[in-house]
């Protein structure tokens, strides 16, 4: 998966990025998306990183809607899903206790990304 989404590249125009829209940065209100927050990494490029929400934070019927209404070409997705697996990857490695709720939550964004058909 890696290599595979490392041999593509966005093909179009680049378009604003979050650079970091993660749970941490997004606020709810009554259950519905009510702000961004933390723009620091603002810039333009691919959007795969900021489409890393839909393994982070999305699961099951919520991910797949998202992503069919995304609707992007599949490169873009592989990257999103490789992105995200290097994002939990990473996060994983900084956490001494892997028996904690917070490695429990890497590994299974991990398994997640890396057992979807895709």
């Amino acid at each position: 998966m890696w290599e595979r989404a490392c041999a593509t590249r966005w093909q179009k125009r680049p378009v604003w990025i979050h650079g970091d829209f993660s749970v941490g940065n997004i606020l709810i209100n009554n259950k519905r998306l009510s702000g961004v927050i933390d723009f620091g990494g603002t810039a333009m490029g691919d959007p795969a990183c900021d489409l890393v929400i839909a393994w982070t934070y999305l699961y099951g019927k919520a991910r797949e809607i998202f992503i069919r209404e995304i609707d992007l070409d599949n490169d873009t997705w592989l990257r999103a899903r490789s992105w995200a697996l290097w994002k939990a990857t990473f996060e994983l490695c900084q956490i001494e206790d892997k028996d904690s709720p917070e490695a429990t939550l890497q590994k299974k964004i991990i398994d997640s990304v890396l057992n979807e058909d895709a």
